[in-house]
């Protein structure tokens, strides 16, 4: 994402949280450019539990050039519940690590 002319501070492009960036807190890295790589893989365990590994790359810029030298990588693993079935609702258990910071979450639905 990029944003350009007078940005607030609480609205600059953030990486963190939940759902993108996992095991940063949410606005730990925030600038007017970012650029975020992530995936994951989600598999069936057993009856209504399921797995997922994840990881991500990220970094933040105030220029057009993204550093990627600069960036921040984050990897983890997850439990998930479904919950509900007719709608697909799954309680999410998220535990990741990042290269200074890890996180634990605990969610409703999927990250993505």
């Amino acid at each position: 994402g990029m944003q350009w002319g007078e940005v607030p501070f609480f609205q600059l492009l953030a990486l963190g949280g939940p759902k993108f960036h996992r095991g940063y807190i949410l606005g730990r890295h925030r600038d007017r450019r970012l650029a975020l790589f992530q995936g994951a893989y989600r598999f069936p365990i057993y009856w209504r539990f399921k797995m997922e590994v994840f990881g991500s790359y990220g970094t933040v810029s105030s220029e057009d050039a993204f550093p990627l030298q600069n960036g921040h990588w984050s990897m983890g693993a997850g439990l998930r519940i479904l919950v509900d079935k007719g709608n697909g609702l799954h309680l999410r258990v998220d535990y990741a690590r990042g290269s200074d910071q890890t996180g634990l979450y605990l969610t409703v639905g999927e990250a993505f």
